[in-house]
């Protein structure tokens, strides 16, 4: 970690790498997916009677 602290040039090529692989509201969109998932689940479980 020390030697990646003491390297600004490492520092930023790893920043621009973060911002360039970001996901805009990824947290959000998971969340949202996971959902949708549970209520077809409960969905299914409903129709099939388990």
């Amino acid at each position: 970690v020390r030697a990646l602290l003491s390297d600004p040039g490492r520092l930023e090529a790893m920043r621009q790498a973060a911002r360039r692989a970001a996901v805009p509201n990824a947290a959000q969109r998971i969340a949202e997916k996971l959902l949708e998932v549970a209520k077809l689940t409960q969905s299914l479980e409903r129709i099939s009677g388990e």
